[in-house]
């Protein structure tokens, strides 16, 4: 929750992982924890994750 606080702040919506990509998600989590290459994790929750986006002005 202070996640999505920070996020709603900043204008940057809120994080949701849907129910169906709970798996991925926890793939992914995995992987960044065993490689410490966050890239992919980011851009994975960019597209599937965040909600209520700011659009660029």
């Amino acid at each position: 929750m202070v996640g999505n606080k920070i996020l709603i702040q900043n204008g940057n919506g809120i994080l949701s992982v849907p129910a169906e990509l709970n798996g991925r998600f926890k793939t992914m989590l995995i992987r960044f924890y065993e490689t410490g290459d966050m890239q992919p994790l980011k851009e994975w929750i960019y597209d599937n994750c965040i909600d209520g986006v700011n659009s660029p002005q």
